[in-house]
């Protein structure tokens, strides 16, 4: 993801494009380190991926703020202030009950590690109140040109003007640099208990 983005359009994502940005999403985040922790095997990924993703979609659709460039180069997927904590029921709704017979249970086992600590780490360091960044991705077919910044920019003027602070969570330590151009700043660095998983958290004060 670049910083050139001052040329690029960004739209609300059309809920009849929901299922093409699921898979924007599973090519961007293909060999992430959270994706490859969850199922080692890239066959086995491949086949569930899309869809797992697609919960941030499925449930952003319903609270959230989803945007995207005409021609689905990237997606960003935000959880507003009155809306960041997702409950049991929305995910349900999203599809949770299905996830161990289309994922198999040792992944859901390590979804479940992660989404524990991290939210454990987020009530910690989180105001109750902020925006959540829950996913960005840019097609690896289009990154460094600036789709990132262009897609991450309308919420932080949002949260600038009603002065809201954004949080995210992030598994790749070379997404650290990029997201301090944002404005971010790390709030905690670790490990996903009994998993050689590393995490950062990161918070962003309204300018």
């Amino acid at each position: 993801m670049g910083d050139d983005s001052s040329n690029i359009k960004i739209i609300d994502l059309n809920p009849a494009d929901d299922r093409q940005a699921w898979d924007v999403l599973a090519r961007a985040f293909f060999d992430y380190p959270f994706m490859t922790y969850l199922q080692p095997d890239p066959v086995k990924r491949e086949k569930f991926l899309a869809w797992y993703l697609g919960f941030t979609i499925r449930v952003g659709r319903k609270s959230g703020k989803i945007l995207s460039t005409p021609g689905f180069k990237g997606v960003v997927v935000w959880l507003p202030p009155k809306s960041c904590w997702v409950s049991t029921k929305q995910l349900i709704k999203a599809g949770m009950l299905e996830m161990p017979i289309r994922m198999g249970f040792i992944t859901c086992k390590r979804i479940l590690a992660n989404d524990q600590f991290i939210e454990e780490i987020r009530k910690k360091n989180a105001p109750k109140e902020h925006w959540y960044l829950w996913a960005i991705g840019v097609d690896p077919a289009y990154k460094y040109q600036g789709i990132g910044s262009a897609l991450i920019k309308p919420v932080l003027i949002e949260a600038d003007n009603k002065g809201d602070v954004c949080y995210l969570e992030t598994h790749l330590e070379s997404n650290l640099p990029w997201y301090e151009k944002q404005g971010f700043e790390v709030v905690f660095e670790g490990e996903i208990p009994g998993y050689s998983l590393p995490v950062w958290t990161m918070i962003r004060q309204p300018n």
